[in-house]
């Protein structure tokens, strides 16, 4: 039976504290540690698994010129002057860590050396186009769908005065970490760690507000380093953001697609053409989820015309659900996976896939009755 060779890493560096730390991180992730001077790397370069640089030794690999290859970060303690940075690009290398902040994130990632790149879920921004059009239960939807079909989904709340997640599931049990306690990380997190760390049900991890809690501020630095974690422990993850312009441009990074959530009024479509139309300036790839939820909703045909789709803008009709309505004032679990609405979820999930990979846009007909 043939068995897996042991992967190398190679550091490349002077023998120091820095070194002995990386050294003690490697040998616990199962690699052999290989040490050696920048002028030596010569063909250990091309043959280790992960090559590890010493910050300070950056500027001594580059004018080697080794060969372009993956699986090569720089460490350092907890900065790095602004020329590392030029000399990482001149090497193509993958990421700077700072142990002090991202060791958690070394870890996971050296988890994945030998099996290809980190296996990235996708993320993707829900924005509600006014008031009352059901943005959360979209969030919910989305999240649900993934779960039940390929058992990773996180939810990112960003709307502090939102209803909260833990009635949206009707979860009695809902510890873990929220924003009170995440406001003051950042760089680089472990994405395992963040999801064993945060509440969950049925599968669905959540970080968002604690509900006896006072509203906190969440600093661009810590959602940007949720965010990044949450990308590498779920297949799926849904942002639940506010209409708030700043907030929006702050998180618009680290997005695949935003999903832009109305319904097929006048008001929603007028509302949907605004959003749209900000999220336009900002080059965000988007889409259109929409509701009729009763007799004064547009046609197909001037519902589109008014909201003045741009090009390349999937718009999908979402299934109407009276039962919801019961549910939330009985305080059940509002978007449960056999819902026909979850079925419509997981149709969008996999047109917003199809779009990033092909580029052209879907637009499905209204749904039927309501159920």
């Amino acid at each position: 039976m043939a068995t897996r060779h042991a992967r190398t890493a190679l550091y490349i560096g002077a023998t120091d504290a820095l070194s002995e730390r990386a050294r003690r991180i490697v040998v616990a992730a199962g690699f052999e540690w290989e040490a050696v001077a920048a002028p030596d790397c010569g063909v250990r370069w091309r043959l280790a698994d992960v090559v590890l640089i010493n910050a300070a030794d950056a500027e001594l690999v580059m004018l080697e010129d080794p060969v372009r290859r993956g699986d090569v970060l720089v460490l350092a303690e907890s900065s790095v002057d602004q020329a590392v940075w030029q000399h990482c690009v001149s090497l193509g290398v993958e990421d700077v860590v700072l142990l002090d902040e991202s060791e958690p994130w070394l870890v996971d990632r050296l988890g994945v050396v030998g099996g290809g790149v980190p296996d990235e879920g996708m993320v993707i921004g829900v924005i509600g186009a006014s008031g009352g059009c059901g943005a959360s239960t979209l969030a919910a939807g989305l999240a649900v769908a993934t779960s039940a079909a390929f058992g990773t989904s996180m939810i990112i709340d960003l709307n502090g005065f939102g209803g909260g997640y833990d009635l949206q599931f009707g979860a009695a049990d809902w510890s873990g970490l929220s924003w009170h306690e995440l406001a003051d990380i950042s760089g680089r997190i472990s994405g395992g760690s963040l999801r064993e760390a945060v509440p969950s049900v049925d599968d669905i991890a959540v970080v968002g507000f604690a509900r006896d809690s006072p509203m906190c501020e969440v600093p661009d630095r810590a959602r940007r380093a949720v965010l990044l974690g949450a990308r590498q422990a779920a297949g799926l993850t849904v942002v639940d953001i506010p209409t708030a312009p700043g907030t929006i441009r702050e998180v618009r990074p680290l997005l695949d697609q935003v999903v832009v959530a109305g319904t097929a009024d006048i008001r929603g479509a007028l509302a949907t053409r605004g959003v749209l139309r900000f999220l336009r300036e900002l080059e965000v790839p988007s889409a259109v989820a929409v509701r009729a939820p009763g007799r004064q909703c547009l046609s197909d045909d001037v519902y589109l015309e008014v909201v003045d789709c741009p090009d390349g803008t999937s718009v999908w009709w979402l299934s109407e659900i009276r039962a919801i309505d019961r549910r939330i004032r009985s305080g059940d679990p509002v978007v449960r996976s056999g819902d026909r609405f979850v079925g419509d979820c997981l149709e969008l999930i996999d047109g917003l896939q199809e779009t990033r990979t092909t580029g052209r846009p879907r637009r499905l007909a209204r749904a039927g009755a309501p159920t």
